[in-house]
């Protein structure tokens, strides 16, 4: 397999590399996904149906292959902590306070905290434009905000003080929030920040007590995602907004199906996320109303705002 160096430069300019080192575009859509030159697939793209090049442009191409060969390395975990990938870990509500600090997930988390960033950020959420769309979503977050599983605070310099009144990031992981912590000393850019350990299942919150909730590729990684899209609705105030960007299905039948047939073995090797969600009837489920959707890379990347119905 080529470096991510290799493989990002061949998204920015638009080509694929074969293994020799030739340069040739994806213009041969059909029947073949093979380098002319070397007779070889592209080895970006090889893991693609040929039949999807009839469905998406060149970059999509591109773009979608490396997340498909990349997905499990880009959210592989230490390991250490691949026992335990779940990151919300379902507790009772009576004993969550309790037993937080001897939940075997938030103990995983916490000690792998410190290298967590290499795993959301770098050279392949660039090339996927994962910052760009991250700053979409923080920038509609206003009053009151509470950010679930905020993990490291990735999110954090991305916030507009003159938007936000009060950020409360809430997590259950405690080394996260460490993390965290330090992020909003350096980046947190006079933000009123205060960080809380616990399950977005069973939130220590009451009901309509903020403006905004945000969550960023979580979602997929919750065991019960329903659970949670309710809790995030309860506390919501009337009128307040619930930002999301998330992994999700692609409507596109093939990628679609690609996703379903590769969510059990990206599961097993990344962090349990199941990246063939159905986020909008999540949400409906949940009694939640689009008002906004966004989708990325094909309709595997989805930015939603929405409000309880």
């Amino acid at each position: 397999m080529q470096s991510m160096t290799a493989i990002v430069k061949c998204i920015q300019n638009g080509t694929l590399e074969c293994s020799d080192g030739l340069s040739h575009t994806a213009q041969q859509k059909a029947p073949t996904s093979r380098c002319n030159a070397c007779q070889r697939p592209p080895p970006h793209t090889s893991n693609v149906p040929v039949k999807l090049y009839h469905e998406l442009d060149r970059r999509q191409v591109l773009q979608v292959g490396v997340l498909a060969l990349c997905q499990p390395a880009c959210m592989s975990l230490p390991a250490t902590a691949q026992a335990s990938q779940q990151r919300s870990g379902a507790q009772s509500s009576s004993n969550i306070l309790m037993e937080l600090g001897t939940n075997p997930t938030a103990s995983q988390y916490d000690s792998y905290a410190t290298q967590y960033d290499q795993l959301d950020t770098g050279a392949a959420a660039e090339a996927f434009g994962i910052p760009q769309l991250r700053q979409t979503l923080i920038s509609a977050a206003y009053g009151n905000v509470l950010e679930v599983a905020i993990g490291t605070g990735i999110n954090l310099p991305l916030y507009n003080r003159q938007q936000v009144e009060k950020l409360v990031g809430l997590d259950l992981s405690q080394g996260m929030l460490q993390q965290a912590q330090g992020k909003a000393h350096t980046d947190g850019q006079g933000l009123q920040v205060s960080f809380q350990q616990g399950d977005v299942e069973c939130l220590p919150f009451g009901s309509n007590s903020f403006d905004c909730v945000v969550d960023t590729f979580s979602l997929c990684v919750f065991p019960k995602p329903l659970q949670a899209l309710k809790e995030l609705a309860r506390v919501l105030a009337p009128g307040g907004k619930l930002l999301l960007l998330e992994h999700s299905r692609s409507k596109l039948p093939l990628l679609g199906w690609y996703q379903d047939v590769t969510m059990p073995a990206v599961a097993a090797m990344g962090k349990g996320c199941k990246w063939n969600q159905d986020l909008t009837s999540l949400l409906a489920a949940a009694g939640l109303e689009v008002i906004k959707l966004r989708t990325s890379l094909a309709g595997v990347i989805t930015l939603v705002e929405a409000k309880e119905i």
